[in-house]
């Protein structure tokens, strides 16, 4: 049996019989398979809800599950759809009020409580779409392994594994990994941001776009890189920019002084320094190396790691 809304999906997963612990389901949209929910964290875990003025909690677990049948129109052979699970801490009262705290409101978390909420650690943001799958064969949700698995098992599953993100040892794991994320993050943002000041300086290039998100997110088009300044040097009829022939300069001299202390001496560069036409043709070759082909491969570089960096910014924290 196909699911065809949400009512039939809350149906599969037998929202009626969970009510004492799953509450305020809600259909997300009419004409598409999802539904979310709500539960209360428990009071043995580190972190700690806001309350309000009669003591109810603010801060809850919001779950979310989704019949991707979108997914399942792609490979109409395929038999099972996937489900996706989704669960964050969820604060209802500034759902509702958007524009800050009103601690005169009865429904509004006391300051007290925020203050002390701040303190704990909170729950890290779970998703998975790969483990569980409807069986349209069977009309049942299985598992990775093929197993049955009821709605209610799935739902306290991710709950459990929600809850355990701020446990101290069971929540290492998945700390470890959120601050290897930033950190490598952090580690791409510094050599998009080193390459990009090579461009410019080494190579008189400049990576201008009009979207804000180029250059962060999104990856640079060929033609963002434009030249820097239009002064240009003309070198044995070949010209270029006077950033590349200044650091054409620099790595000759570099070279020459290398072999020169080290008493390195080098056959066939010695027989190009010592035929004129041959030193002109090395020379304009590398030049139209450095100014032509060089820029276009820092820029792959370049969009290779905002690739990487737009990947791991949005990839979720799997359950």
């Amino acid at each position: 049996m196909t699911i065809l809304n949400a009512s039939q999906l809350m149906q599969l997963f037998k929202i009626d019989e969970i009510k004492n612990r799953y509450f305020d389901p809600v259909v997300l949209r009419e004409d598409s398979p999802g539904f979310s929910i709500k539960r209360n964290y428990p009071t043995n875990i580190r972190y700690k809800p806001a309350l309000t003025k009669e003591g109810k909690p603010n801060d809850v677990a919001l779950l979310y599950v989704v019949y991707e049948s979108n997914l399942k129109e792609k490979n109409k052979e395929d038999k099972k759809v996937p489900i996706f699970i989704r669960i964050i801490v969820y604060s209802k009262y500034k759902r509702h009020s958007p524009l800050g705290y009103d601690y005169n409101d009865k429904d509004c978390p006391t300051k007290e409580s925020l203050r002390l909420s701040k303190k704990t650690s909170k729950p890290v943001e779970l998703e998975t779409s790969d483990q569980y799958v409807y069986d349209l064969e069977t009309s049942t949700i299985k598992d990775s392994k093929n197993n049955e698995i009821s709605g209610e098992k799935i739902l306290d599953t991710i709950f459990q594994q929600h809850c355990d993100t701020v446990h101290f040892f069971k929540g290492f794991k998945l700390r470890w990994k959120l601050s290897s994320k930033y950190a490598i993050i952090k580690i791409l943002d510094a050599l998009i941001l080193v390459l990009s000041k090579v461009l410019i300086v080494c190579f008189g290039r400049n990576l201008t776009a009009n979207d804000v998100f180029v250059g962060s997110l999104t990856k640079y088009d060929k033609n963002d890189m434009q030249r820097a300044k239009p002064e240009d040097i003309d070198f044995q009829g070949y010209k270029s920019s006077k950033n590349v022939i200044i650091t054409f300069c620099f790595l000759v001299v570099t070279a020459f002084l290398i072999c020169h202390f080290v008493n390195m001496k080098i056959e066939l560069f010695e027989k190009i320094a010592a035929n004129s036409f041959l030193t002109i043709c090395s020379a304009v070759c590398a030049i139209f190396f450095l100014d032509g082909i060089v820029p276009r491969i820092i820029l792959f570089v370049i969009n290779c790691l905002i690739g990487l960096k737009a990947w791991l910014t949005f990839r979720k924290m799997k359950a």
